[in-house]
């Protein structure tokens, strides 16, 4: 199971396509989810962005 955003999608290409650089990534299940998209990112090439207030884990 890949949990990245860009594994099997094109986000990739539409991010470079439209100039993007920097990434501000959101979302739920930050420890999974938010961090492999993270990863992703950063080994595409994509700079590094973040905030730590618009991201959450679930319990359980």
């Amino acid at each position: 199971m890949h949990l990245s955003s860009f594994f099997g999608t094109d986000l990739d290409a539409q991010l470079r396509q439209t100039g993007r650089q920097d990434l501000v990534l959101v979302g739920f299940m930050t420890h999974i989810c938010v961090d492999s998209t993270a990863r992703d990112a950063f080994n595409l090439g994509f700079g590094r962005q973040g905030t730590v207030a618009a991201v959450v884990e679930g319990e359980g």
